[in-house]
C-alpha cells in the first residue's frame, strides 16, 4: 500500500464532512425539485441584528446521501409541527422555489409527503 492509499483510507469522506458540519444553509440556496428526507430538526440561537433569536433548522438527506442543514422559513416550521419528525414515519421535503402570491408577496413554495 502506497502513501496515496494510506491518505485516502485516513481521510474523511465528503459525506461525513457534511454530516459533521455546523454550517446551516438557507433554505433559498436548495436545488429545486430535489427531494429530501428530513432526518431531524434542531434549533440554533443567533444574533439577528443585535438581538438574540431561536431559530430552527432542518438536516436533510437527499438520494445520493448529501447532508444539509437548512434553516426553515417560519411558513415552513409551522407546516412541520403537524408531523412527527422522529417517528416512524419518513418525512420528506422538497423546494419549488420562490412563488409570488395573489397579493402580490413572494413565498418559498415547497412540497411535504409522508410515507
Amino acid at each position: 500500500m502506497d502513501f496515496h492509499d494510506t491518505m485516502h483510507q485516513n481521510f474523511i469522506s465528503q459525506h461525513e464532512f457534511q454530516a459533521a458540519s455546523s454550517r446551516v444553509e438557507r433554505w433559498a440556496d436548495l436545488p429545486l425539485n430535489t427531494i429530501y428526507r428530513i432526518d431531524e430538526l434542531n434549533e440554533r440561537i443567533i444574533d439577528r441584528n443585535g438581538e438574540k433569536v431561536q431559530c430552527t433548522y432542518a438536516v436533510l438527506t437527499n438520494r445520493e446521501g448529501e447532508v444539509a442543514n437548512v434553516w426553515l422559513t417560519s411558513i415552513i416550521e409551522k407546516e412541520l409541527h403537524s408531523y412527527d419528525i422522529n417517528g416512524k414515519e419518513k418525512i420528506y421535503i422538497q423546494s419549488l422555489g420562490l412563488k409570488r402570491s395573489k397579493a402580490n408577496k413572494d413565498y418559498y413554495d415547497f412540497q411535504i409527503v409522508r410515507r
